[in-house]
């Protein structure tokens, strides 16, 4: 979870920061762009302006007759120009710096006539200019001025660049998401799985050499007394030390059978197969028959009538027998009859197996460490390695189950679920 959470943060962070700079490189490129664009914009409407007032100021110049007609022409070819939402202002001047005509446009209201106080607030807004000269001949008989603003195009690029960066944040929540779920697949649950596997591993080398080493002491501790015995000629006070060593060398091999049972279960690859469960229920009971009281113990069987199910039989046996084998060692001894019930129902796609037991039970404060390794919640009832109930967890993993314990008034209940 540590691992996914930081994997999460750094992905998003990263593709932030990547739609930033893309972001900024875009808006940087298209406002270069729409400058280039307004300048040329600017210089072209200047030339034609130019064009246009040149009869009028030549006529207002040489005093001409036709000097109306051209100012009213002029006029409404600067109209014209206004269309555009860039210019706010067009002026025409004369050599000496006088104003033959004049219009302007502030924040889109109505075009309005030349006064200072209007020309100097357009001066100020316009992001481009273009002073062109009016000519007659080889004579400069004015000038031109356009002013325009980036206003429209900077409101255009916001909406262009607001509907480019939805599109961005979808294309990368998929691209996170996805990104994300393979680098998770490939890396981060190997590397939790196992730090895991390093935290088993430390606890098990230290439980696995303290148990070793408790029946290996005890038994060479107890021969030594055989061999003191033995020198001393008294064969017949043998036997209590020779049963406590055998004792102790059983618990010692039962503590090595289930090593090997966790090395087989990360190790061994199993095909799964058709297995029925009444019948491997019955193989597991008969296997443990040995095991002290178990002829005492009453079998009740509630059993689905489709109960063959496709598995990995080793995996679902050793779930069993350690189930019943813990029932049978964990029996209350003050119950008039203890007894295993099973129950099992097959519905749709799932399977589910109960293994109740009317025993000792587990401790309420001890539930939550149930499937841990080396937990032993009745040492005083029978011996155990405390690896029974983990093998059951790490089993039901193997064959996409999920295994619960749910507490009972009386004893104990585990329900599997493939």
């Amino acid at each position: 979870m540590k691992h996914s959470f930081r994997l999460l943060s750094i992905l998003i962070i990263a593709t932030v920061l990547l739609m930033a700079a893309f972001v900024g490189v875009r808006y940087y490129l298209a406002a270069s762009a729409s400058q280039k664009s307004l300048q040329v914009l600017a210089n072209n409407i200047a030339t034609r302006v130019a064009s246009a007032v040149q009869p009028t100021i030549w006529n207002i110049y040489s005093k001409s007759v036709d000097r109306k007609y051209s100012e009213d022409i002029t006029s409404a070819l600067l109209d014209a120009e206004f269309l555009d939402p860039h210019v706010i202002g067009i002026s025409v001047y004369g050599n000496f710096g006088h104003v033959y005509m004049a219009r302007y446009k502030i924040d889109g209201e109505e075009v309005t006539e030349h006064s200072a106080a209007i020309h100097d607030q357009a001066v100020k807004l316009a992001s481009n200019r273009s002073l062109i000269s009016v000519r007659q001949g080889a004579m400069t008989i004015g000038n031109v001025l356009v002013l325009l603003s980036d206003t429209p195009n900077q409101q255009l690029m916001r909406k262009i660049l607001l509907v480019e960066l939805g599109q961005l944040l979808i294309i990368s929540l998929f691209f996170i998401l996805f990104l994300f779920y393979a680098i998770k697949k490939a890396l981060v649950e190997p590397v939790g799985e196992l730090e895991e596997a390093n935290i088993e591993l430390e606890e098990f080398s230290y439980r696995v050499s303290h148990d070793l080493r408790s029946p290996i002491i005890s038994s060479l501790t107890l021969l030594r007394m055989i061999e003191k015995v033995v020198a001393k000629d008294q064969a017949n006070k043998l036997m209590p030390q020779i049963l406590l060593v055998i004792s102790s060398l059983e618990q010692l091999e039962r503590l090595l059978n289930d090593i090997y049972s966790i090395l087989v279960i990360r190790s061994k690859e199993e095909a799964e197969e058709e297995v029925d469960v009444n019948a491997m229920i019955d193989e597991s009971i008969k296997l443990l028959s040995h095991l002290e009281g178990a002829s005492e113990i009453k079998i009740i069987k509630d059993i689905d009538d489709n109960n063959i199910i496709k598995t990995k039989p080793t995996r679902l046996r050793m779930i069993i027998e350690n189930l019943v084998s813990n029932a049978i060692k964990y029996r209350d001894p003050n119950k008039e009859q203890s007894i295993i019930k099973f129950r099992t129902r097959h519905i749709e796609n799932a399977y589910t197996l109960e293994i109740e037991d009317n025993g000792l039970g587990i401790p309420e404060e001890a539930r939550p460490d149930i499937f841990e390794m080396f937990k032993r919640f009745h040492p005083k009832a029978s011996f155990g390695s405390g690896l029974g109930l983990y093998l059951v967890k790490k089993s039901a993993l193997r064959i996409n189950a999920e295994i619960e314990y749910e507490a009972i008034e009386d004893g104990t209940k585990f329900k599997l679920t493939i």
